[in-house]
């Protein structure tokens, strides 16, 4: 008499294996990996050095002598290892990474309206991840560029949801702006390097725009 299987074993064993199966799908050498998962990159809190910059450093006209330190603005000031990503041939324009530090310098001059500018983006470490941060320093010698600027940063900013801190801007007498965009804390879902590489190739396009 041959041996069965009862139809209440195999009722049981059939979920069983179909799951074993439809697991095996998922899973790799390395581990096993949730389809719908995203993979999260990490970066460690680094230091940066930055400069305390005052709007102007002739003392307040009834103070005696005492600094005006209600308008001023952080400068960063990148400090370790770099690599030179591009400089224009006339050398008005120059890109650098800062990988150790986690940033990307684009700074230059425009001699036909006398603009200087530096745009500096950089990440950092926070708790659920990282934020993004996107700082514009320029001198104006043209107010009609100065308000076309701000109103395209001004979009931008608000188009990615991120905040937009005003430090100092005027376009009407000394032709300033010194603003800062940042995100709001979120995870890193993508190559920290690959960022870095993005931003230094889209500053390219103003080392262009600004001749």
């Amino acid at each position: 008499m041959k041996n069965r299987i009862p139809y209440y074993v195999l009722a049981l064993l059939c979920p069983l294996l179909w799951g074993l199966f439809a697991c095996s799908e998922d899973n790799t050498a390395g581990g096993t990996v949730d389809g719908n998962s995203i993979a999260e990159y990490t970066i460690p809190e680094h230091p940066l050095d930055s400069l305390k910059v005052f709007k102007d450093a002739l003392p307040a006209s009834n103070d005696h002598g005492k600094l005006d330190t209600t308008i001023y603005w952080y400068e960063i000031q990148f400090s370790g290892e770099w690599e030179q990503y591009l400089t224009t041939v006339d050398g008005t324009c120059f890109i650098n990474i800062y990988r150790p530090e986690y940033g990307v310098q684009m700074a230059g001059s425009a001699w036909s309206d006398q603009t200087y500018y530096d745009y500096i983006f950089f990440l950092t470490a926070s708790n659920d991840g990282v934020v993004y941060h996107e700082k514009i320093n320029i001198l104006y010698g043209n107010k009609d560029l100065c308000k076309k600027d701000l109103a395209d940063i001004e979009k931008s900013c608000e188009a990615k949801g991120w905040d937009l801190y005003r430090h100092y801007v005027n376009c009407q007498e000394v032709e300033q702006l010194h603003l800062t965009c940042s995100s709001p804390e979120e995870p890193l879902t993508e190559n920290p390097n690959d960022i870095l590489e993005r931003y230094a190739e889209d500053m390219k396009q103003k080392c262009l725009d600004y001749k």
